[in-house]
């Protein structure tokens, strides 16, 4: 598959699964080819009612950030206790904080290279939902560190805990 036809199958994906995204636009510095999506995704039984969705794809690779409504200025070394332990596990991907202003996302990047057939659409459907899944599972955590009512290793716990999952 082209690139234009892989971006036309991402296109397509949003529009089946009726999920609302901006098609921003890209420049790239090295002549590849960018093209990136924005759009908030309601979340249910999380911390949050939304969370920040940004796919990028390019020439190798389609990235997915989702992005927390939320800021942890302020609570930094617990919050990097916290992502720590959250990403000990991770098979995909990873929790990150920019030190600089706080923000919180996940991110999961995979290669395009094994993904040149005609399965690309299902194949981006994993990395659409998995991401946003993983990200609000956390969620819970990332509240509890922000508010002050539980310690990192104790938010950590509280992700897993099933009766305050339901």
């Amino acid at each position: 598959m082209s690139f234009d036809e892989k971006a036309k199958a991402i296109e397509a994906f949003f529009e089946k699964e009726h999920i609302r995204m901006e098609k921003l636009k890209s420049s790239s510095p090295d002549s590849m080819q960018i093209v990136r999506y924005k759009g908030a995704f309601p979340i249910e039984n999380g911390a949050f009612k939304t969370l920040t969705v940004v796919i990028v794809l390019d020439d190798r690779s389609v990235q997915t950030f989702v992005y927390y409504p939320i800021s942890a200025k302020g609570h930094e070394a617990e919050m990097a206790e916290f992502l720590t332990r959250a990403n000990y596990n991770l098979r995909f991907g990873d929790l990150n904080m920019d030190y600089e202003d706080g923000e919180l996302r996940y991110h999961f990047s995979q290669s395009l290279a094994m993904f040149d057939t005609e399965c690309f659409q299902e194949w981006f459907a994993h990395q659409f939902y998995i991401p946003i899944g993983i990200a609000n599972h956390f969620s819970r955590g990332i509240d509890v560190v922000i508010s002050g009512k539980m310690t990192a290793e104790q938010a950590f716990r509280h992700c897993f805990d099933e009766k305050k999952s339901q």
